[in-house]
């Protein structure tokens, strides 16, 4: 693996590899694909916020307390899976916690404190300039942005507790946030306990927020779930899941079922997974504390990948992860991407191009594709996917296919993805 900083090339002796004595230790549903837990990169501080970008490139975060690494400040990394290279993508990074990327494909950046940031950041990839979308709140600068979520309507949460850094806190609590799409910025809780991971579910009906207090976990280790309604509104507080006197969660991914996957700095660390009625379903230790996860984009969308100490891994997964921004592309009326495009070339602008995976339906393809009045006008086999155009018929068949693609996701079933 090599890394460039500043234009100059360095070797890590780092390569993917199996890492045997983390396990998944509890998984009867099979959540965990093969069961592997592999290596991409171990030459961190401490790793946190992984993102995957429209480029194909993982992004994650470096916080490097200044306590413990020389007044480093702090990095945002940026690697390639398929190379091993990995490479500093932005240095200071503000002290960058969680990451994302929002509808539009731009990164959006938690800056936290020690010398830090301490707001939310927009940055453009194609032109590289970065906006800051969220600095004060009430004329006061914010604690410590710590992770972000996103909802299909492009509204970004995030949470500001305060774990580390020197400066005065001049908020009042350590709340939870909104950005809406006009700019504005309202905190929406103040009662979330020390709020770290945040989620967006993806029926786009609840809010989970994880509260995570150390270091003797005496505070409120829980993760909260709320009523999240059409216009970012929060109500309807509940505790989803109490881990006291254990650790709670930090971050965490979801998948397009709903089941949600903690990591969890516990007594047992590792990544946990929970039904969306809070079965716990699997758990898998991680060779380090682990800070954060994410599912990975196209096709990477079932892979899992976690940071944990000053390393990066992943997991291969049996169900697709949940992504806001990669969910825009497969809405109906929206342009493609020509580099994500893997179908034959569409004959008009009504003929619509779908894809599907082997084994996801078996045999009930053809019922499905009837019952949206679809029918098939080609296949064509490709090494990973098999790849279908259809012909919608009107606009009734295509609102339909909302509605159906809706339903099928809110009761667990896999959905028929334009892309």
């Amino acid at each position: 693996m090599e890394c460039r900083i500043a234009g100059t090339v360095i070797t890590l002796a780092v390569t993917c590899a199996a890492v045997s004595a983390q396990t998944v230790e509890r998984d009867p549903h099979g959540i965990f694909g093969d069961g592997q837990l592999e290596v991409l990169f171990e030459e961190g501080f401490f790793t946190e916020g992984p993102a995957m970008g429209p480029d194909g490139l993982l992004y994650f975060s470096d916080i490097t307390w200044t306590s413990g690494s020389g007044m480093q400040a702090g990095h945002i990394w940026r690697l390639n899976l398929a190379s091993g290279q990995a490479e500093i993508f932005r240095s200071p990074s503000g002290m960058s916690n969680g990451l994302l990327f929002d509808l539009e494909g731009r990164l959006v950046a938690a800056l936290g404190a020690d010398f830090g940031g301490r707001a939310v950041v927009r940055t453009d990839l194609s032109t590289g300039r970065s906006v800051i979308l969220a600095g004060l709140y009430e004329e006061r600068r914010l604690n410590s942005p710590n992770d972000l979520a996103i909802d299909e309507q492009g509204r970004v949460y995030f949470t500001d507790p305060r774990y580390r850094g020197h400066e005065p806190i001049e908020q009042p609590v350590m709340g939870v946030y909104r950005i809406d799409p006009d700019g504005s910025v309202t905190r929406i809780l103040d009662q979330a306990g020390r709020p770290n991971g945040i989620l967006v579910s993806p029926d786009q009906t609840t809010l989970y927020v994880a509260s995570v207090e150390g270091p003797a976990w005496a505070g409120l280790n829980v993760l909260l779930a709320y009523d999240l309604g059409e216009d970012g509104t929060v109500s309807g507080r509940r505790i989803f899941i109490d881990f006291r006197p254990d650790a709670g969660p930090d971050g965490m991914a979801i998948d397009v079922q709903g089941n949600l996957y903690a990591t969890r700095p516990a007594a047992d660390p590792g990544v946990y997974v929970y039904s969306p009625e809070g079965e716990e379903l699997a758990f898998l230790r991680t060779p380090a504390l682990p800070t954060n996860a994410a599912f990975g984009t196209g096709d990477y969308s079932r892979t899992l990948f976690v940071t944990a100490g000053t390393g990066v891994y992943s997991i291969n997964t049996s169900i697709e992860g949940y992504n806001a921004s990669a969910r825009k592309d497969e809405r109906p009326g929206q342009t493609l991407d020509p580099s994500r495009q893997r179908t034959v070339p569409t004959s008009s602008e009504r003929t619509r191009a779908y894809t599907c995976r082997p084994g996801r339906w078996g045999t009930s393809d053809n019922t499905w594709l009837a019952l949206r009045g679809l029918r098939p006008l080609g296949l064509r086999h490709t090494r990973t996917r098999y790849p279908v155009v259809l012909e919608p018929l009107g606009v009734r068949a295509s609102r339909a296919i909302r509605t159906l693609d809706e339903n099928r996701g809110r009761q667990g079933y896999p959905r028929l993805h334009a892309r």
